[in-house]
């Protein structure tokens, strides 16, 4: 007599009790495989990371030493300039007393700067009381002919000397310019920026001078990149202003125009945020407006 066996009873079967229970206790897995390439990987890929490598400061110290190798090889073919001739003995003359009262037009930052290793040199300074009557109009120059008068012997190292230390405000211009186009664009829209900068005519040929045109535009960069860095960055946003605010001192010790730069800022920040309300309200015409005065 044949007895009737139902599947489901057989030891190796499978109910379908025990199939729901399964399924309901195993959570299934639906990530992704793991060669799918995540946004960081892709970011990595593009040049897009957070901030530049070790090899990339190695790498731009690398070149700014090259730089500045060829600025300083050429400046000490120079005789002083016409600007040099009387930038670096009024800074000479401000260290010596600590008075402003030769050539007010520019502040003395970026002179004094230059100065240090003729004073280090033991250069010496006249500091008759004549200089103050002299100091308006022509003032200037006619002490840089007297300083001139007195070192003759070390006067071109006084120069060569005053001109190295002031290619180090190359240092921060550089690290900026990086900085701001890695995080703008990514990796190679910055080596692509720095070697601009690098054959730039008009940065090759004021570098190596005693003037103030390197310390202000190294100022007023770095100082604007770091302002754009506390208005952009999640955190620290204090850091990156104090750093802003301290940039732009020293930039105003440098070259009186700077002082307009805290506005400059503050409109590109009101035609910016005016410009994205617009674009969220989506009124093309005041947009096209905005866009003409940006």
């Amino acid at each position: 007599m044949s007895i009737p066996i139902d599947a489901r009873d057989c030891p190796g079967s499978v109910r379908e009790s025990d199939t729901a229970e399964s399924t309901m206790s195993e959570p299934q897995d639906n990530t992704l495989p793991e060669c799918t390439p995540t946004a960081k990987a892709t970011d990595e890929v593009h040049g897009m990371t957070d901030k530049p490598s070790r090899r990339d400061v190695g790498l731009l110290v690398v070149a700014l030493a090259a730089m500045a190798s060829v600025a300083i090889v050429a400046g000490g073919k120079r005789t002083a300039t016409i600007d040099e001739f009387h930038h670096l003995p009024a800074g000479c003359l401000t260290l010596k007393t600590g008075e402003f009262f030769m050539h007010p037009k520019s502040p003395p930052l970026a002179r004094c700067w230059s100065a240090l290793p003729a004073m280090v040199m033991k250069a010496e300074v006249p500091t008759e009381d004549v200089w103050r009557e002299l100091a308006p109009g022509w003032g200037p120059w006619m002490y840089g002919t007297a300083f001139w008068m007195r070192n003759r012997k070390n006067y071109d190292s006084f120069f060569w000397w005053g001109r190295c230390l002031n290619m180090l405000w190359l240092v921060p211009l550089a690290f900026s310019l990086f900085c701001w186009a890695f995080h703008l664009y990514g990796r190679g829209a910055a080596w692509l920026t720095v070697l601009l900068m690098m054959t730039a005519p008009s940065l090759l040929a004021h570098a190596p001078l005693v003037t103030t045109d390197l310390a202000a535009t190294s100022a007023w960069l770095s100082a604007t990149f770091l302002a754009w860095k506390a208005s952009t960055a999640e955190r620290h946003q204090m850091v990156w202003g104090a750093g802003a605010g301290v940039a732009l001192g020293i930039g105003m010790l440098a070259k009186f125009s700077l002082v307009l730069l805290p506005t400059a800022w503050l409109m590109i920040h009101a035609l910016t945020t005016g410009a994205q309300l617009v674009r969220q309200r989506k009124t093309g015409g005041t947009d096209l407006i905005v866009g003409a005065l940006w």
